[in-house]
């Protein structure tokens, strides 16, 4: 049943006074003609009952003190004269010394309220507290879904009444929390729902921006984020910027400022600014995705720790999905060599290591570099290996830990540098280990793209050994010193390692303890048992780690 419901709070009626004060008000309003009215709260029924339509239900909320035969009389002699003769109004007693609680606690429990109802409330009468506990009745209607489509209240200047829609001084308070869920999770929807009727173009495209970046934060689809936060500051300047139309927009255009400051404490977005936005309002999903995903690109672009020419720079991930710049951040794995023949050479062990690893490679070899123009060092480099293979592993790739080529085994020891025989199996699986491991650090432009180096089994060891010892190449500047960038890497490998397992995506569960072991070991960072990493743990890590990075930018700034 959808029921249009007065609601009002009933002040006394005054007694005659001596003449200064006409005992007839007229009340002028916007939208009915001037209302006559010996009482205050009489002006507000009466302005209601002429404005709402098929008005189903009056209620009066009254202290013990109006609670009385006089004023139930009045209040039906209004709504005679209005030809509601239908509606029996209904009396609620409140209780004056508690109204903030009292007066709301009393009306529900006295009427029952549906999501289908509409509510008009006249905020006239009654003690002052008792108006505020309207505000709070305002907000309860809101949450149960019912609307209330007037507010009003009857002032009196001198001898002249006027009735006053207050409506907006209640919608504020969608404004001001429409404006708070967006800066504390994104979401534009109260804003949308408050904004519906608005004609502004300005207005329209900043909800469609605000949208666009909820939908990127909400699905953590992280693309374009930058370009949409850059359309958003732009729509949110250029609003700010505007003449307001009307009151609502001015309440808006004076919220922008504290929007922008929620959002970006330094009035400029970064991605850092946006992981600690997402900390602050506990969006960890959102925060360590944020991270693993681009604050390795943030090093680059935006702080500047890491620089790399345009010429220099690969445009396209070796690994699907990765961004180029984690790459670059963890080791440089896509370095183009200056030397031809080192590329070339590089390339024929990147397609073919496990061939040269596992079978007899020597005509193999020799078919390969006939007749050619490759460097002796290239030559010289490649038959190491392969020497290497045929020495210590059979044809099964069984390692064998012993030669009867003395003159071979010499000159192994030499290029391994080493006189320890003792020594030599461990080195010969050092060596071949490196290989296995970091044959693709020296990729060319030219190198097999099918080959993936993220799905090694060891990659997560890879990764670490690389944070701790690679240097950068040579297309990588850094203005930052090298500890710092081993923190800075250990922090990433770490932030990485904890969203695979809160994403259940590990695929390096044989290599987990060694890695955990050494990260613990050796550089004091903590894994909670079964790896079942708390929202405590995840925010705190995050926190202290780009406290860690903004330290680092004011440092720079500073020199």
């Amino acid at each position: 049943m959808n029921r249009k419901i007065i609601i009002t709070v009933l002040s006394p009626i005054k007694e005659p006074n001596d003449g200064k004060i006409p005992d007839i008000i007229d009340y002028s309003s916007d939208c009915t003609d001037i209302i006559k009215s010996d009482w205050s709260s009489g002006a507000g029924l009466l302005y209601l009952l002429r404005t709402v339509l098929d008005c189903t239900d009056v209620i009066c909320m009254c202290s013990k003190e109006v609670n009385n035969t006089k004023h139930i009389n009045k209040v039906r002699e209004i709504i005679s004269t209005c030809g509601c003769e239908n509606i029996e109004p209904r009396f609620i007693e409140y209780q004056t010394d508690t109204p903030l609680v009292d007066i709301t606690n009393s009306l529900v429990k006295e009427f029952a309220f549906e999501n289908s109802d509409t509510v008009y409330l006249d905020t006239t009468g009654g003690f002052r507290s008792v108006v505020y506990s309207l505000v709070y009745l305002f907000r309860y209607f809101e949450y149960m879904n019912i609307r209330i489509d007037k507010a009003i209240y009857s002032s009196l200047k001198g001898t002249q009444g006027r009735i006053e829609d207050i409506k907006n001084t209640f919608r504020m308070f969608d404004l001001i929390n429409g404006a708070h869920e967006f800066t504390t999770s994104g979401n534009p929807q109260t804003l949308i729902n408050f904004f519906r009727s608005s004609t502004n173009p300005k207005i329209a495209l900043l909800l469609d921006c605000m949208t666009d970046f909820y939908n990127a934060m909400c699905l953590c689809r992280l693309n374009n984020i930058s370009s949409i936060v850059k359309k958003l500051n732009k729509t949110l300047n250029d609003l700010m910027h505007d003449t307001p139309k009307d009151f609502d927009e001015a309440l808006f255009i004076n919220l922008i400022p504290a929007i922008n400051e929620k959002f970006y404490s330094s009035g400029k977005f970064t991605y850092l600014s946006l992981i600690k936005w997402c900390l602050s309002n506990n969006l960890l999903q959102q925060a360590i995705t944020i991270y693993v995903e681009k604050i390795p690109r943030a090093y680059f672009k935006e702080l500047k720790f890491l620089s790399v020419s345009d010429d220099k720079l690969e445009k396209k991930s070796f690994n699907p999905g990765t961004d180029i710049y984690v790459e670059y951040f963890l080791a440089s794995t896509l370095n183009v060599k200056s030397d031809d023949h080192l590329s070339e050479m590089s390339r024929i062990i990147d397609e073919n290591l496990s061939f040269v690893l596992m079978y007899s490679y020597r005509r193999n070899f020799n078919k390969l570099f006939m007749n050619s123009n490759y460097s002796p060092e290239c030559k010289h480099k490649f038959e190491t290996i392969v020497n290497i293979r045929d020495t210590f592993y059979d044809n099964s790739g069984i390692r064998l830990y012993y030669t009867q080529n003395d003159k071979l085994e010499r000159e192994l020891l030499a290029k391994l540098g080493t006189r320890d025989l003792s020594q030599l199996p461990k080195n010969v699986d050092k060596l071949l280990e490196f290989l296995k491991n970091n044959h693709y650090a020296f990729r060319s432009e030219e190198t097999d793209k099918k080959t993936d180096s993220s799905k090694d089994s060891k990659s997560i060891i890879n990764n670490y050994q690389r944070a701790v010892n690679s240097d950068l190449s040579t297309n990588i500047t850094l203005s930052i010193d090298s500890e710092t960038l081993k923190k800075l890497r250990l922090d990433y490998l770490y932030t990485k390692y904890a969203r695979n397992q809160i994403n259940h995506a590990s695929e390096d569960t044989d290599n987990e303890p060694t890695f955990k072991k050494l990260m613990s070991e050796n550089y004091g960072y903590t894994f909670p048992e079964d790896n079942n990493f708390s929202a405590v743990e995840i925010r705190n890590f995050l926190k202290t780690s780009t406290e860690f990075i903004e330290n680092i930018t004011i440092k720079k700034e500073s020199e």
